[in-house]
């Protein structure tokens, strides 16, 4: 979510990180860059919200359970956009006086609709008509459908196999091999159907998501919180290699919401690769905590600086990596928060050109924000908690 927060913001603003020093040029003869660190974050920042999904997520057994499943998940992912964006629909109409009358109210509503119908994290055409983007929020649709189209194909796989009457063990490795099948038929099939026409509610997008669920399905079977080191190191230099073939070639870097998909598959190796990588950071980051470091783990990085200073690092760390996983349990409040915010950044963003200033007001004004949210949120559950005990 803060590499996301950051990539939306390069592109609005001037400076070092877009002009100068850090920009890649494209030798192959394809177009400039818009600058290293954008290239860093766009090269896996999105598949990581399907990879990660792909982690966690447990399929389901029967066809009520996906019916439930995909019933709550409706609730909690998508029921909230919906209530954003007809939230920011209002007050645009408002803003641009689009209710003043009859016929600028029925071209105003005929447009929001199209956008939400399309539900496109870019400008998209359709049948004719050039439809607007709906914004950040493009992905939860993406990622609502495509957990449901990789939980029907395995729920349909499973069925199919049970009936050949195998041993659970045989079926087990027969659905791993089918579900991967199916899964590269879905992804090859969003990708190349969403060069050609974005699809309504970004249905090809969804498809194309599915390879980065399945990458996570996988990636799940492997102790990378056990051994961090054996398969982040590998990985990252895998990213690294990739992503820089891909920049000395000339194409463009990776984005999900433009349907920009280059040098597929590479670019599905480059996510899945730096994902695992960053994953395997963030499982080792609490081994650097003051309680490890005091109880042995890690020793060698326990005297880091040595004296006050190897003291104040580990516990920094440690700070740090309780606050990272704060945020994690509460990141679609920080989506919220940043879909929200963007009235405000359009203000503040005017203050300077330097594009390291922008990013960081605009992380400390959307991290005030979410905290504020999220405390308001802790509240009123605990009242609600209180109040239930009461009647009870």
């Amino acid at each position: 979510m803060l590499l996301m927060i950051v990539g939306h913001t390069l592109p609005g603003v001037a400076g070092p990180f877009e002009q100068g020093v850090l920009d890649v040029a494209c030798p192959g003869g394809g177009a400039m860059s818009k600058g290293l660190l954008m290239e860093v974050i766009y090269s896996f920042h999105m598949p990581l919200f399907f990879i990660c999904s792909g982690m966690t997520y447990r399929f389901s057994e029967g066809a009520g359970e996906l019916w439930e499943k995909t019933k709550r998940a409706f609730c909690h992912l998508v029921l909230p956009v919906l209530a954003l964006y007809f939230i920011t629909v209002l007050f645009s109409g408002l803003v641009d006086g689009a209710f003043a009358g009859a016929d600028s109210v029925r071209s105003f509503l005929a447009r929001r609709f199209l956008t939400l119908l399309m539900f496109s994290g870019n400008d998209v055409d359709f049948l004719g008509v050039r439809v607007e983007a709906i914004g950040v929020i493009w992905f939860v649709m993406a990622l609502y459908l495509s957990r449901f189209l990789l939980d029907f194909s395995q729920l349909c796989l499973r069925n199919l196999l049970s009936n050949r009457n195998q041993g659970t063990l045989l079926m087990d490795a027969d659905l791993r091999k089918w579900l991967g099948a199916v899964s590269c038929f879905l992804t090859v099939a969003g990708v190349v159907v969403g060069r050609i026409c974005a699809l309504p509610l970004s249905i090809d997008l969804a498809m194309a998501g599915i390879g980065f669920l399945y990458m996570g399905y996988c990636f799940r079977r492997l102790p990378l919180e056990k051994e961090p080191l054996k398969y982040g190191l590998p990985s990252g230099g895998i990213w690294l290699v990739t992503f820089i073939l891909r920049v000395i070639l000339g194409f463009p870097m990776f984005d999900m919401a433009m349907r920009r998909f280059p040098l597929f598959p590479l670019c599905y190796l480059t996510a899945g690769a730096g994902t695992v990588a960053l994953f395997c950071l963030c499982v080792a980051m609490p081994h650097f905590g003051k309680d490890e470091m005091e109880q042995g783990a890690w020793p060698k990085c326990g005297n880091l600086g040595g004296g006050r200073v190897g003291a104040l690092f580990p516990e920094m760390l440690g700070r740090l990596n309780r606050g990272l996983q704060i945020l994690g349990q509460k990141s679609d409040i920080l989506l919220y928060v940043h879909y929200m915010a963007y009235v405000l950044y359009l203000y503040y963003q005017q203050v300077t050109d330097n594009a390291a200033m922008v990013c960081v007001m605009r992380l400390c004004v959307e991290l005030a924000l979410f905290g504020g949210v999220s405390w308001i949120k802790g509240n009123a559950a605990k009242r609600k908690e209180v109040r239930g005990n009461e009647r009870a």
